[in-house]
C-alpha cells in the first residue's frame, strides 16, 4: 500500500492508497489550500496508476494538466517546508465534454473508451480468470491462515 504525502506543514501527512476509496470531505475558508489538496490528492494516486475521475465545475483542477511555473512566493514556500529541489510535470488528463465537443463525450460507448482505457492499463490487457489461479491456491492453503486484511488486485496491472 502506497504511502501519498498529501500536506507539509509542521507535520506530514500522508493518505494510504487502499484507503483512498473510503469518503472523504476536504473543506474549509477561501484561500486555505482546498483546491491545491485535491490536485495533490489526484496527482499522487495518478502517480501510482490509479485513475481519478474529478467533476470540477468551475475549472479549478483543470491546472493539474499543466507543469506549474515558479515564483519568488512558491520558491519560499519550498524552502520553508524543505522540499529540495523541486520539479514541475503535468499530470495525465482527459477533460470530458458533455457536448462532445471540446473534450471527450460524456456519452461514450465501450468501442470508444477502450482504446483510452486500454492505453491507461500497464499490463495492457484486462484480467483473466486464470489470473486468480495462483491467490486462488494460497487462500485455500494453510499459508493463509494468518492473512488478514489483505486486498489482491487482481486486474490485468490497472493498480499495480
Amino acid at each position: 500500500m502506497a504511502q501519498m504525502e498529501i500536506a507539509k506543514g509542521n507535520e506530514e501527512l500522508y493518505l494510504l492508497s487502499g484507503m483512498s476509496n473510503r469518503h472523504g470531505l476536504v473543506a474549509g475558508a477561501t484561500g486555505t489550500g482546498k483546491t491545491v489538496t485535491l490536485q495533490v490528492m489526484a496527482e499522487s494516486l495518478s502517480n501510482i496508476g490509479v485513475p481519478v475521475f474529478a467533476a470540477d465545475v468551475k475549472g479549478d483542477l483543470s491546472g493539474i494538466s499543466q507543469p506549474g511555473k515558479r515564483s519568488p512566493k512558491f520558491d519560499e514556500r519550498v524552502k520553508k517546508l524543505g522540499l529540495g529541489d523541486w520539479t514541475f510535470a503535468g499530470a495525465p488528463v482527459v477533460f470530458w465534454d458533455v457536448f462532445g465537443k471540446e473534450g471527450h463525450p460524456v456519452r461514450a460507448t465501450v468501442s470508444e473508451m477502450g482504446p483510452l482505457l486500454m492505453s491507461r492499463i500497464r499490463l495492457g490487457r484486462f484480467a483473466e480468470p486464470s489470473d486468480l489461479l495462483g491467490a486462488a491456491v494460497f487462500l485455500a492453503s494453510a499459508a493463509s491462515d494468518f492473512v488478514t486484511g489483505q486486498t489482491l488486485f487482481v486486474d490485468g496491472g490497472f493498480t499495480s
